[in-house]
């Protein structure tokens, strides 16, 4: 694959890892290290691009069968959704000082997004447990103000409570998540996600 992408331009690429960490993701593969170390290349490579428009971009038919046109906000949403991925590898290989970066970059495109603020507020929840600093994780928890419309990151957040023992606060938190899962599967239709959900919560 590296090799045939290698010509590549950087937002083509990022099609690419998009499709690769989600197949692995889904596999539950652990991330080679020769994709983490491309995936930064092509991450930084839009980091002046950060909080502004992301340049548009147009594939040739010399590289893909059909020509696609991204979007500068297709582009930001693709960076996002791939830097995600890469800033979870990076808490769970325990890299502090990749992790601090990318958290940065990410905070900067956050702006006016719904969801990014949440995943950043979770992984790093996540890293104060693996650190085993319960109060850092009480802290950040309790500081968390950030609230998406998708009631599963409340799911997340009332996990953690669990993880350091605020059985009070997890349980409200998981009532409510709860009360809005179930509330958006229409009468007399299945919703096999929601189901899904309401089951694990």
């Amino acid at each position: 694959v590296f090799e045939v992408s290698d010509r590549w331009g950087a937002g083509q690429l990022l099609v690419l890892y998009h499709e690769l960490f989600w197949r692995l993701d889904v596999a539950l593969a652990y991330l080679p290290e020769e994709l983490i170390e491309k995936t930064e290349m092509v991450l930084n490579h839009f980091s002046e691009s950060l909080g502004d428009p992301f340049p548009e971009e147009s594939f040739n038919r010399d590289v893909w069968p059909t020509s696609l046109e991204l979007s500068s906000s297709k582009l930001r949403e693709l960076w996002i959704a791939v830097a995600c991925h890469a800033l979870r590898h990076f808490r769970v290989t325990q890299n502090k000082d990749r992790f601090g970066r990318l958290s940065e970059q990410l905070e900067r495109v956050a702006s006016g997004d719904d969801e990014v603020p949440a995943r950043l507020e979770y992984d790093k929840c996540m890293w104060a447990l693996a650190e085993r600093d319960r109060e850092g994780c009480r802290k950040r928890l309790n500081a968390w103000t950030s609230s998406p419309a998708d009631p599963y990151w409340e799911v997340k957040r009332g996990a953690l409570y669990t993880e350091i023992g605020e059985f009070g606060k997890a349980r409200e938190l998981l009532k409510g998540a709860l009360v809005k899962i179930r509330s958006s599967q229409r009468p007399g239709s299945i919703n096999i996600f929601a189901m899904s959900r309401e089951s694990w919560t």
